[in-house]
């Protein structure tokens, strides 16, 4: 390691001597904070691994498309006191739909995230302007209602101590205001502000054909998106309901680019292990983490994943969609099941008036359309 970190110093500081920069290395890095996670075992503990801007560089949920047909939704590995499976499952897809909604909030209704592992062959390059796509992405979209918590000086940002609000991805505009801390917030008058010029703008309509343009509809959507996307930025073990998080408002990326194409190079120079990306389909998402084993396949194609978009006419879109809902039809791997079938069921029961008992057919794929439309879900 202590190798591979010298050849990564001498990188960025012939970078940095030529920048022009008027600060330290360390500022031009953007390194805000020693080693700040408490590692009983593994890599850290031999001096294999590093975690850098850990308040600020969370374990973030990817979702993975792989080839034989499965969307993986990955994230941090629970401990021994996991949550149970489909409950796990269904916050790490809630956020993933948060990373699309905020996506294609800035560019079309068709956009998602590009938030796979690492495929074969795929420059580190491309895995830091995906993830970054989407990072920017987010914190632009919270922050109309939001205030970023990033010190301009190069200190860690403050943690969010508060539980998120229960069932945020339902919850109702009073409950999540009285929920939410003021402090984290920008006035209301001021949000609304902000979302009223943003809907607008002529190619918000020409973009998101059939979204809301309404400013209330918005405004409690971002804040239950806030709310949703802080779960899995937490500190501590895996929990649905963690007590600390990091502010989703900040994205989830604080990294320079220099810096992790030093870390984390291309082969045929000698490559460490980016978490984000290379820890497989089901564990990658480690925003903060280096180390020195080797990288894991992700089970995607190359040369970049596939995006994750839903189509309503294969099985693992239909899948996709009624999980995206809030109707949990089980793994996401194309195979129709039994839990499948029960999502598709209490889907129908759902709309108004009720569609009858039935599997999949148009009357379903459109409905299912025009509901994440309504739900401003990409697709």
């Amino acid at each position: 390691m202590q190798l591979r970190l010298v050849a990564a110093e001498a990188g960025l500081t012939a970078i940095y001597s030529i920048s022009g920069f008027p600060g330290t290395i360390t500022e031009w890095a953007g390194l805000r904070q020693n080693h700040g996670a408490a590692h009983p075992g593994g890599q850290h503990t031999t001096g294999d691994a590093i975690d850098v801007n850990y308040e600020s560089n969370p374990y973030i949920v990817v979702r993975t498309p792989t080839s034989a047909g499965e969307v993986v939704y990955g994230g941090e590995a629970p401990s021994t006191s996991a949550p149970p499976a489909s409950a796990l499952r269904m916050m790490r897809l809630r956020a993933t739909v948060v990373f699309d909604r905020a996506v294609a909030f800035l560019t079309s209704s068709s956009s998602v995230a590009s938030i796979g592992a690492r495929a074969p062959g795929e420059p580190t390059t491309s895995v830091f302007q995906r993830f970054g796509v989407a990072s920017n992405a987010l914190s632009r979209y919270l922050q109309l209602v939001f205030k970023p918590t990033v010190p301009t000086t190069f200190v860690p940002p403050p943690r969010l101590i508060r539980t998120p609000v229960a069932n945020a991805f339902s919850a109702s505009k009073a409950t999540l205001l009285a929920g939410i801390s003021a402090a984290e917030r920008w006035p209301d008058a001021v949000a609304a502000s902000n979302i009223s010029a943003a809907l607008s703008d002529p190619a918000f309509g020409a973009n998101h054909p059939g979204w809301s343009t309404d400013v209330d509809f918005w405004f409690t959507q971002i804040l239950r998106d806030y709310e949703v996307a802080r779960i899995p930025l937490q500190f501590g073990p895996v929990a649905l309901a963690p007590t600390s998080t990091r502010n989703p408002a900040n994205g989830f990326l604080d990294l320079r680019h220099e810096l992790v194409l030093a870390l984390a190079s291309d082969p045929p120079l000698p490559t460490m292990r980016w978490g984000v990306c290379d820890f497989g389909s089901a564990e990658s998402g480690d925003v903060m983490h280096f180390d020195l084993a080797a990288r894991l396949p992700s089970g995607s194609a190359g040369p970049i994943p596939p995006d994750a978009r839903i189509d309503v006419y294969n099985t693992t879109g239909i899948q996709q969609a009624l999980g995206s809902l809030g109707f949990d039809a089980g793994t996401v791997n194309g195979v129709p099941g039994p839990q499948t079938a029960t999502a598709i069921n209490a889907f129908r029961a759902s709309r108004t008036p009720p569609m009858p008992v039935g599997g999949v057919d148009q009357n379903l794929r459109d409905a299912i359309t025009l509901a994440l439309m309504h739900a401003a879900i990409p697709s």
